[in-house]
C-alpha cells in the first residue's frame, strides 16, 4: 500500500513540475562582456543576446533604462552617463517576433560616459518588455556593469611626470653640473 502512495506522489509531483516547467515563457537577457572598461569622455556599445527558451512565441515591446549609479551607493544616479537605445530599436524591435528557440545578438545600447565622471564601478539596470505565453508585458532585467579607468594616454603624462621628477631628483642627489 505504501508503495501505491509513494508512486501516486512521484506521479503528481511529476505533472506538477512539468505543467509549470510548460507555461514558463522564460526570455533570456545576456550582455557580454559582463564588465565594460570605459574611460572619461568616451562611448562605448553594449551588444546583447536575447533568447526565447519557452515553449511560444514572444513579442518584444520596449525596452527600460536606468541611471548608472556606483555599485558602492546603489539608486543615486551619476548624472554624467548619457544612454542612447536606437541599436536596441533597430535591431530588435524592427523584428520584434522570437519564435521557441530563436536567439538573436545585436548591439543594443550605447553609453556616453561625461568627462567628469569619477572613476569606479558603476552599474545600470535595463528591463526588456514582450509579450509571451504567460500573458501581456512581462519583464526580464539584466544589469550593465562599467568601470570608468583613466585612459591610457592619461596613464602615458602620468608616466612621463613621474620619469621626469625621478630623473630630476636623481641629478639633485649627484650634484650640479652631473646628468
Amino acid at each position: 500500500m505504501k508503495l501505491k502512495h509513494l508512486i501516486m506522489t512521484a506521479i503528481m509531483l511529476a505533472t506538477l513540475i512539468y505543467t509549470h516547467a510548460a507555461q514558463a515563457d522564460p526570455l533570456t537577457f545576456v550582455n557580454a562582456p559582463p564588465v565594460v572598461f570605459a574611460g572619461q569622455g568616451t562611448t562605448v556599445l553594449f551588444s546583447i543576446t536575447l533568447s526565447n527558451n519557452g515553449p511560444g512565441t514572444v513579442t518584444i515591446r520596449g525596452l527600460a533604462a536606468g541611471g548608472f549609479s556606483l555599485i558602492t551607493t546603489p539608486g543615486i544616479p551619476e548624472p554624467g552617463f548619457t544612454i542612447n537605445i536606437d541599436p536596441f530599436l533597430a535591431n530588435f524591435l524592427f523584428s520584434p517576433v522570437f519564435l521557441p528557440g530563436e536567439s538573436r545578438s545585436a548591439p543594443a545600447l550605447i553609453l556616453t560616459v561625461g568627462p567628469n565622471v569619477p572613476f569606479g564601478t558603476y552599474r545600470g539596470p535595463f528591463m526588456i518588455f514582450y509579450d509571451g505565453a504567460l500573458g501581456p508585458l512581462q519583464d526580464v532585467t539584466q544589469d550593465f556593469t562599467v568601470q570608468v579607468v583613466p585612459e591610457p594616454t592619461t596613464m602615458l603624462l602620468f608616466a612621463t611626470g613621474l620619469i621626469g621628477v625621478a630623473a630630476k631628483v636623481r641629478q639633485r642627489r649627484r650634484g650640479p653640473g652631473t646628468i
